[in-house]
């Protein structure tokens, strides 16, 4: 809430028309490079990354996501920095094998 507010500018920033113009889903175009999607469970955007690689998808965008939605262990946003955990190690071995398929063809 009070990073929504920040970046808003409005105590009521989830009413804010602006608020629809952050969000890439409607305005991203088929030129958008390949990428890799992922999300906690917990506290995270994680609908809004799961709409986002729907539309880079239905645009024929390559894309590779990790989301943890049928998950019964909670990761929070950012879980993917917590190198020490197995859910963070998977998430970089992820990265790093996306990268390479992208920067290696």
């Amino acid at each position: 809430d009070t990073v929504s507010r920040s970046m808003i500018g409005s105590r009521q920033w989830n009413v804010r028309s602006v608020l629809f113009e952050a969000s890439l889903v409607d305005l991203v175009q088929a030129t958008f490079p390949a990428s890799f999607i992922t999300d906690g469970n917990k506290h995270s955007f994680e609908a809004q990354g799961l709409a986002f690689v729907d539309r880079l998808k239905a645009l024929h965008v390559p894309v590779r996501s990790l989301f943890y939605t049928e998950s019964e262990e909670e990761f929070a946003h950012e879980y993917q920095f917590a190198y020490q955990s197995e859910a963070g190690q998977t998430c970089l071995i992820e990265t790093v094998a996306f990268l390479k398929e992208v920067f290696e063809n």
